[in-house]
């Protein structure tokens, strides 16, 4: 990582990058004197990096050359000869080609004993991806000779001009690569038109030989629709693989036959552990989601679930959907997201809290759901009496615009019952609420001893006097491991009520890491975030504190684990 400094009369010059190559290391001199003001496009950092001699990754630079990047690593990497892990990004920041292809292409030949690999290509505003059927039939090549690879992850960004013939080629990699345990495809938005049906048949196809495969996530957002007879195919195909534990699918489209095939499939992976399913733009209904939880009632292993659902789904369909899983034996993670559904009411929260005696981690994510209300939350929270073994929390309701600080009092008073909580993340982002429901909900969290990590996501229309009131009862909070604030988008906010902030975390003690976000807040100078970075140095024992503040980057670094961002 290259980092700069700057003369306190100079802090508010920019810095080219003649300036940047004279500049010492900061980490042996003193925090004030390295304030550093830069643009995205002019931060530069640690591009390959070797964590340990077995395991190697890369990340494209803003500035530097690619070409010459990718060719230092696999220098590097052969001259090891021990790289079994390999994981590189590439895009972001510069143009992809054929050409880029056909270079990694180059250097991964010869890796036999390469065991797992992560292949990244994205795009973005400023820069495009130019690779064809052409670069990804290279690269596919070139993955054939990996004999030894047991996880491949590939995620292919919008790569405009993709068809179905690298889904092809695709699907003959994974035709090759027998001794796969662990298969990742996300292929995500082709913009020069979507990927036939055609394209799910050739990765059909590439999974008939693999017998090993205990995890497995496939993302074709490129697809136009998943036609019936492929996604029969896939189920069939996944059938085969009788070490199957983990199973992560993104369904585009699916018709209602479609989705009867993969509900009657499913319920014969009886080795499944963990299942994760993203039917947001699927258009089922309540009869679908209730044969779906007749299906997992048949999986006696499975014990971690995670569901997308679409805006389709009604009170009715969650409540059987609730009751199949209240039969399940071994459920111990649940999370469920339904966002701008406005026909998901109180009554959902009610069943889900009867499971609660059942699991130990629950993610809620609701967000942006109308109909839900103050007595729907005292439900959840009701059901925390009988969820002694709960062990995290995370509950979104962001945008539910009729609650208001009742919600707050009501998790605040029901809190106190998960005696087994470690983690918990709440995002209340509601113009309904106030500082004041914030601040008793903070005293709330004393009472958690049991508590490690602390997320909280403050409302956007906080400004300096919510601020204050709610920094009076921060040192309560930062009595836990981690602790993350996050303030983003608060416009209101200054620097008088920031100043508080930093008052308030002069005595705390316990904490290990904090992260705290002023991200988008332009009424907040660099001056008072210096002051807060010099009161966090002096936090013993804390170990890594980041603080991001619009879009420039003000880095601090002390040691290899511990630095600010503002």
């Amino acid at each position: 990582m290259i980092s700069t400094s700057t003369e306190a009369t100079e802090k508010d010059k920019p810095l080219n990058k003649t300036d940047l190559d004279d500049l010492p290391h900061p980490k042996i001199r003193p925090i004030r004197k390295y304030k550093v003001q830069l643009s995205h496009s002019n931060m530069q950092k640690q591009v390959v990096k070797n964590i340990d001699s077995k395991t190697w990754e890369y990340n494209s630079s803003c500035n530097g050359n690619q070409k010459a990047e990718l060719k230092k690593l696999f220098h590097m990497i052969k001259a090891s000869k021990t790289c079994q892990k390999l994981s590189f990004g590439l895009g972001g920041s510069q143009n992809i080609s054929n050409r880029d292809m056909r270079f990694v292409s180059k250097g991964l030949k010869g890796l036999v004993s390469l065991e797992s690999l992560c292949i990244i290509l994205y795009m973005s505003s400023r820069f495009t991806v130019t690779v064809t059927d052409q670069g990804l039939g290279t690269l596919s090549q070139s993955l054939k000779g990996l004999s030894s690879l047991k996880r491949l992850d590939l995620r292919l960004f919008e790569v405009p001009q993709a068809t179905d013939r690298s889904a092809k080629s695709l699907g003959q990699v994974l035709k090759s690569l027998t001794s796969l345990k662990e298969v990742v495809l996300n292929i995500n938005r082709t913009r020069n038109g979507s990927w036939e049906g055609l394209a799910m048949g050739y990765l059909n196809e590439g999974l008939k030989r693999l017998k090993f495969i205990e995890d497995f996530s496939l993302d074709l957002d490129c697809l136009k629709r998943v036609n019936d007879n492929n996604i029969q195919s896939l189920m069939l195909y996944l059938q085969r693989f009788s070490r199957l534990t983990n199973l992560k699918l993104i369904l585009t489209q699916l018709t209602a036959k479609g989705f009867e095939i993969f509900t009657e499939c499913l319920g014969r992976l009886g080795s499944l552990n963990a299942l994760s399913v993203d039917l947001t733009t699927s258009p089922i209904g309540d009869q679908e989601i209730g044969n779906l939880g007749e299906a997992l009632k048949k999986l006696e292993k499975l014990s971690d679930i995670h569901f997308n659902l679409s805006e389709s789904i009604s009170d009715n369909g969650l409540r059987v959907f609730s009751q199949s899983l209240q039969q399940m034996t071994c459920l111990n993670r649940l999370s469920l997201s339904c966002e701008q559904n406005d026909l998901i009411t109180s009554e959902t929260l009610h069943y889900i809290a009867q499971l609660l005696s059942k699991i130990s981690h629950l993610e809620l994510k609701f967000s942006n759901c109308k109909s839900i209300l103050n007595p729907g939350v005292q439900n959840l929270v009701n059901g925390f009496k009988n969820a002694s073994s709960l062990q995290s929390l995370s509950l979104d309701l962001t945008s539910c615009r009729r609650l208001n600080d009742n919600v707050l009092e009501a998790i605040a008073d029901g809190l106190h019952d998960l005696v087994a909580l470690k983690s918990l993340i709440l995002t209340l982002n509601n113009q309904n609420l106030t500082a004041t429901g914030f601040k008793n909900l903070c005293k709330s969290f004393e009472r958690l001893i049991s508590l490690k990590d602390l997320k909280l996501n403050m409302p956007t229309h906080f400004g300096d006097a919510d601020l204050k009131q709610i920094s009076e009862v921060l040192t309560g909070c930062c009595a836990f491991q981690n602790f993350y604030l996050d303030f983003s988008a608060c416009k209101k906010i200054t620097d008088e009520g920031l100043r508080s902030l930093t008052e308030s975390l002069k005595g705390v003690e316990r904490l290990q890491s904090l992260f705290v976000s002023f991200y988008r807040c332009e009424r907040i100078n660099n001056d008072e975030m210096e002051r807060l970075a010099r009161t966090l140095r002096g936090i013993t024992g804390l170990q890594s504190r980041v603080i991001k503040m619009k879009t420039r980057v003000i880095r601090y670094e002390m040691s290899d684990n511990d630095y600010i961002e503002i």
